[in-house]
């Protein structure tokens, strides 16, 4: 593999496609080397030396498919059979259906893959060809030749080798330290407040109040530098799921027959392990849209003017609090009058509604909607883009849209650093404090009760030409009933548009530690979970997205 990739570097060769696919195979060799030193590595070197002189696909043993669909599959993917069926198109497959895990009718789930099947696919297949049918499955399926020993059940030791100086010193830690130390920062914070509750006026001598001053701002100083190295600690670069993109890119061009460059920037940014780990399948549906919707095939971009192979731009950037990731590509953009027609066939807008280029754009992100002519694993379903934006939102972000008719489309993800602290907005309910989280709010106003009318069941606010629906607060969470004109009205974000939250008082704007309501107590819909204020009383959280249903906060 080095031996051609310096051949490339000299122009002595061309890289190609096929290229390509010869290389990735020799990468999953390497990680079979790694995991186990029983490989047959003289057949394998010889099969790829082959492959690179002749650039062409290697004739191997029969490919052993295993495929036990995940728990969750039938919720949001492609029936497995249509993904089984998809490997009869690749050649000649034998396939055997694994039956022992059938429930009885008793403990039947309709969304629960009981099944299981093994294949025997011929070993002219190229490797990356059946992956590209799975790869977007997380998990659950295996392919190997047939002749491949199973790994040792342990690898041999090796010495470590001394690094040099400018090498990175690293150290491997416990994920449960690290979230101990983090709730230790969580308990400081907590004491911080406190501290903070001392009012100098009821001091009894000047010198004391000094003191106290002096120690609060000590205290501020060592807690913030405490909170940055702990979050440092728990912090990992973006390159661990931007790794798998290329691959995720290249099965998809091989299945679609399109050619698109990867253009990866600001991989080292880094966020906490949490997102980073919940971030990975929210990015590879966005790529694979791009490449699926927005890239056109090559005959269609030659006949647009423009080059044959597309440019799909992924980068990431630290602003702030916050660190955005940019998904571009150079395609067709939105077909808005394609997305506006299905939206009313669908009954999502209404027939005689006008809306800009901005709110057609967030009509993808609809449950149900999809504008594909036909139904393929890879799209059609319209299920996906309104998942994205619920498994974004649930990390604490938002994901935003902006396209261009035949110039290409942009996903901006705005994600925080961290979910164990918050910003929020402490307000007073009837006798108690809740929180709402600061990044949903719009705004807070002193209502005008003359524009509030019916809004179905409940009350609506008509604010700049919009009717929100409004949640009174203190009746909905403190059974409090009676004249609510004194309230303020809180405007959130959510994921089904915005609400007026009624409350009693805005307090202050500070940082909160989460305290998970499910692990301590148990779901309360509605809820996010709870904090400690520094006069050490509960706060509870507010969950926005759970704030558009008054009904669950009746419950």
């Amino acid at each position: 593999m080095e031996s051609y990739l310096d051949e490339v570097r000299a122009g002595r060769r061309q890289p190609t496609h096929e290229a390509t696919a010869v290389l990735l195979r020799g990468v999953d060799l390497l990680k079979r080397l790694v995991e186990s030193p029983d490989v047959p590595l003289a057949q394998e070197r010889q099969a790829l030396e082959a492959a690179l002189a002749r650039l062409d696909q290697v004739v191997g043993p029969p490919w052993r498919f295993t495929f036990t669909p995940p728990h969750g599959l039938l919720a949001v993917g492609p029936d497995p059979l249509k993904l089984l069926a998809g490997l009869r198109a690749l050649g000649p497959v034998q396939l055997t259906c694994d039956t022992s895990r059938l429930p009885t009718l008793a403990t039947y789930e309709p969304l629960t893959p009981y099944l299981s099947w093994e294949a025997t696919i011929d070993g002219a297949v190229a490797r990356d060809r059946v992956e590209a049918l799975f790869d977007w499955v997380d998990g659950g399926w295996s392919l190997t030749r047939q002749e491949e020993a199973a790994p040792s059940a342990a690898a041999a030791q090796t010495a470590p080798t001394p690094s040099s100086g400018a090498a990175t010193q690293t150290i491997r830690v416990p994920v449960d330290k690290l979230d101990q130390l983090m709730n230790m920062v969580g308990e400081l914070v907590i004491t911080q407040s406190m501290l903070g509750e001392v009012d100098p006026a009821r001091a009894l001598a000047q010198p004391r109040i000094a003191k106290i001053s002096e120690g609060l701002a000590q205290l501020a100083r060592n807690t913030r530098h405490l909170q940055e190295s702990v979050m440092r600690l728990r912090s990992q670069p973006l390159s661990i799921v931007f790794g798998r993109l290329p691959r995720t890119v290249h099965a998809l061009c091989e299945q679609l027959g399109k050619r698109v460059t990867l253009q990866v920037t600001g991989e080292a940014t880094e966020l906490d392990k949490t997102v980073v780990e919940r971030l990975g399948d929210p990015l590879v549906h966005l790529v694979r849209n791009c490449v699926d919707h927005g890239i056109e095939a090559p005959g269609e971009r030659l006949a647009a003017g423009k080059p044959e192979a597309g440019t799909l731009s992924i980068s990431s950037f630290t602003r702030g609090k916050d660190v955005y990731i940019e998904i571009e590509d150079d395609g067709r953009g939105l077909d808005e009058a394609a997305i506006l027609a299905k939206a009313r066939e669908r009954g999502l807008v209404e027939p005689t509604a006008e809306l800009s280029s901005a709110a057609i754009a967030q009509l993808i992100f609809l449950p149900g909607l999809s504008t594909a002519r036909q139904v393929t694993d890879v799209s059609g379903r319209g299920v996906g883009m309104d998942v994205v934006r619920q498994n974004v939102r649930s990390l604490g972000g938002e994901i935003a849209i902006t396209s261009t008719p035949k110039r290409g489309t942009k996903f901006t993800l705005r994600l925080p650093l961290t979910l164990a602290i918050m910003e929020g907005q402490l307000v007073r309910i009837g006798r108690r404090h809740y929180v709402i989280p600061l990044l949903c709010i719009v705004e807070s106003i002193q209502p005008d009760w003359s524009l509030l009318q019916p809004c179905g069941h409940h009350q609506g606010y008509r604010m700049r030409g919009e009717l929100i629906p409004v949640v009174d607060l203190p009746a909905r969470l403190e059974r409090l009933s009676g004249d609510n004109r004194h309230c303020l009205m809180v405007v959130v974000e959510t994921d089904r548009g915005r609400v007026g939250l009624l409350v009693n008082e805005l307090l202050s704007q500070q940082q909160v530690v989460v305290k998970s309501l499910e692990q301590n107590y148990g779901v309360v819909s509605g809820l996010a979970g709870a904090t400690i204020l520094g006069d050490g009383s509960v706060s509870l959280i507010l969950e926005p997205n759970a704030l558009h249903d008054a009904d669950r906060l009746a419950a």
